[in-house]
């Protein structure tokens, strides 16, 4: 891959992974800004350390770790030859059959999920109202509200699957649109969970206001 084959890479939409353990990256706060910095544009490890104000050697820790996990590429470097890193894929989902019932693996792979929807994001919040990033008087949209809301909704397949569509394109939009965005940014986390749920009948009316 010469150099107009790096300026022409395109990650794919989406990549599959097979090992679990890889969902200890998105758990690490680091790990997840090395790959969201190699989304747009092909960078060195020196050129990761300088935007992410990392010392060179922890971000080539992280490089090493992310390629031999199949997440990022190397591409061909500049006239020095220092390699480039990009990222695989936008949007990597694990493997289906990771979740089949006959897969002894399945129970840590759900508990990796729900750690990292649910306590992770409980101690992302805790932190960040320690610090004062977030006012919790101020009403949304503001940038140091607290967004947040959950609704049960009687949908049919067809829906589900429309919103489940259109809450992707508004992440991966989201995504890339921020990238290009100049000025002082701030880290935020979003968490979005919708699924089929089982309520006992009588504990759910249609009608009733959702937050």
């Amino acid at each position: 891959m010469d150099h107009d084959e790096q300026a022409e890479f395109e990650p794919q939409d989406v990549a599959f992974v097979y090992n679990i353990d890889i969902f200890q990256i998105w758990r690490n706060p680091l790990y997840v800004r090395v790959l969201a910095a190699l989304t747009a544009v092909a960078r060195s490890v020196q050129e990761l350390a300088a935007l992410l104000s990392l010392p060179a050697d922890r971000v080539q820790r992280y490089v090493h770790w992310l390629k031999f996990q199949n997440l990022i590429v190397s591409l061909p470097g500049d006239e020095e030859g220092e390699p480039k890193f990009r990222l695989r894929a936008y949007r990597f989902r694990f493997a289906p059959w990771l979740f089949a019932p006959t897969n002894p693996q399945r129970p840590r792979l759900i508990s990796f999920i729900c750690a990292a929807l649910f306590a992770d994001t409980e101690a992302d919040l805790m932190r960040s109202l320690r610090e004062g990033t977030i006012d919790l008087e101020k009403e949304p949209p503001a940038a140091n509200a607290f967004f947040w809301s959950r609704q049960i909704l009687e949908m049919t397949p067809e829906r589900a699957c429309w919103l489940q569509e259109r809450l992707q394109e508004i992440v991966v939009e989201a995504s890339r649109l921020s990238i290009a965005d100049e000025g002082e940014k701030a880290t935020y986390t979003l968490t979005a969970v919708a699924f089929p749920s089982q309520i006992p009948e009588g504990e759910y009316d249609p009608t009733a206001a959702a937050f």
